[in-house]
């Protein structure tokens, strides 16, 4: 959390050692799995793959359903940053099913955003809004306020694309007014406040 990679790698990789000496299977998972996400959030998607690939088994292994959906989610990351758009929505829809049958809503609201990303990728526009839409409702089950802002910015910005003016300001205030609420700030809503004044 505090971005210091190599620290965290480091004691990942020991607890991933001590987790398989007492074989808890799904402590040696959860290292593994970490260290993916943290090789993709470094761009080192070969490493990532082949992480979350065995957190992947282990989970499967003891038969951890959330766990499997996670690895899923993030090898469906993955392939979105290598453009492979055919799989990345491949493992969101198995992510998706799988966080359904476990009942966790947030996860199943990231994944949906994240196919709508892809259907907007592919140019889509019908199915992008759609699961944008779908995600905003989940986010808003879960009360997760920027899950909210961000879809009501893609959904903005896409409006203002079909020189649908007024469904934009709309939509991009909404955002602006979440963002706010939680003190987030990024260029896009810099340049919107500036607008907004």
């Amino acid at each position: 959390m505090q971005s210091d990679y190599e620290s965290a790698v480091v004691k990942l990789e020991e607890a991933t050692l001590l987790f398989k000496r007492v074989r808890d299977v799904r402590g040696e998972a959860n290292c593994l799995q970490i260290l993916g996400r943290t090789a993709l959030s470094r761009s080192e998607y070969r490493k990532a793959v082949d992480l979350c690939r065995k957190a992947l088994q282990l989970y499967t292994d003891v038969d951890s359903v959330d766990g499997k959906a996670q690895c899923i989610e993030y090898l469906g990351h993955i392939a979105l940053a290598e453009a492979d758009y055919t799989t990345a929505a491949a493992y969101c829809e198995e992510a998706v099913r799988l966080y359904r049958q476990v009942g966790s809503v947030l996860g199943e609201a990231n994944c949906t955003q994240s196919l709508a990303e892809i259907a907007l990728i592919r140019s889509d526009q019908a199915t992008a809004i759609a699961r944008y839409e779908e995600a905003l409702q989940l986010y808003g089950k879960v009360g997760s306020v920027q899950g909210e802002a961000n879809c009501l910015e893609s959904l903005g910005d896409m409006a203002l694309r079909r020189s649908d003016h007024s469904t934009a300001i709309t939509l991009l205030e909404e955002a602006l007014q979440l963002y706010r609420k939680v003190g987030f700030v990024s260029a896009r809503q810099t340049a919107f406040k500036a607008w907004d004044r």
